[in-house]
């Protein structure tokens, strides 16, 4: 009887504990409410003061990685915003807001976010989850910058120095945007193998894309790059990556390229089609809202499942 009375505990302990994992958090109320209300704010602006949506990008995007640094740091993958994605972002409120007739600048700004930021929120599986401020971060890190680029591009946000009939020669679209991403990569391989090499060293808990991407098994840009390097006979059936070695660390950067410049396919016609780029950048946007909704229903069906369980036990209890 008290072994069958001890079980009924732990069942209900097991439920309770189930029920306070997915309880909503304060921080889970403010991160819903505040992405709401920069979805209404941003909008508003685009359609009727389109002149302040480039401020309301920088203030927005600058408190998002300000509050992310001591979140990462504290979990020791601070080095993570040194990926591209932050130097593009670095690069664009630069640009927009001191340079704002610099239309190369801005071209190589628009090819790279419209390119490689935006095939990240597919490769990276972003979702508008609200009241995730992490996914909502990750979101917002991808997406404003394509997005602010884009209403420049089409003279929704006013700028004398882009034209409508304007257009992306070869020099524009592949060697300034070239540049710009080996002077990221210099950076980064300069902060990473030189500054920070010892600290990386001695304390293997520290996370950076390249020692992520190539132990993390489950990722599916490390198990595409371990197929396509098996294929073409650079790594040996059961060889697998070290984020220490030369090689591991060059096929990594090559990769990073190949997957840029495939990125910029479609960039010339987002350039040159108003039409098009609506299409294009709605598709990418929708399916993070669908991947959002899918983590809501998935959400609301566990919430379900542990309340039954909740009755049930109680049921048994009484």
């Amino acid at each position: 009887m008290s072994d069958a009375k001890s079980d009924r505990v732990d069942q209900v302990n097991n439920v309770r504990k189930k029920c306070d994992e997915i309880q909503v958090k304060p921080a889970d109320k403010l991160s819903f409410a505040l992405g709401i209300l920069s979805l209404i704010v941003g909008e508003y602006l685009a359609l009727r003061h389109p002149h302040l949506f480039p401020h309301l990008y920088t203030l927005v995007i600058t408190l998002l990685i300000a509050k992310r640094y001591p979140e990462f740091a504290a979990e020791k993958c601070q080095l993570f915003m040194l990926d591209f994605c932050y130097f593009m972002n670095l690069s664009t409120v630069i640009q927009i807001n001191f340079y704002p007739t610099s239309l190369l600048w801005f071209k190589a700004n628009y090819v790279l976010c419209t390119g490689s930021l935006l095939v990240a929120m597919v490769v990276w599986q972003n979702s508008l989850v609200l009241h995730s401020m992490e996914k909502m971060t990750s979101l917002f890190l991808h997406a404003l910058a394509p997005l602010t680029l884009h209403l420049l591009r089409w003279g929704v946000i006013p700028c004398e120095a882009i034209q409508s009939d304007d257009f992306l020669s070869p020099v524009e679209l592949l060697i300034t945007p070239f540049l710009m991403y080996s002077v990221w990569q210099v950076v980064y391989l300069v902060i990473i193998e030189l500054v920070l090499a010892g600290k990386i060293r001695k304390d293997p808990e520290l996370v950076f894309s390249l020692r992520y991407l190539a132990t993390d098994k489950n990722n599916g840009m490390h198990q595409l790059v371990t197929s396509i390097m098996r294929t073409l006979g650079v790594m040996g059936r059961e060889e697998v990556f070290n984020p220490e070695t030369a090689k591991t660390k060059i096929i990594f950067i090559v990769a990073q390229l190949v997957y840029t410049l495939i990125t910029l396919l479609p960039v010339p016609l987002l350039y040159s089609s108003y039409e098009f780029s609506v299409v294009y950048i709605s598709a990418i946007f929708g399916w993070t809202v669908w991947r959002g909704g899918m983590h809501y229903y998935e959400d609301f069906r566990e919430r379900y499942q542990v309340e039954f369980q909740m009755k049930k036990v109680l049921e048994k209890k009484e």
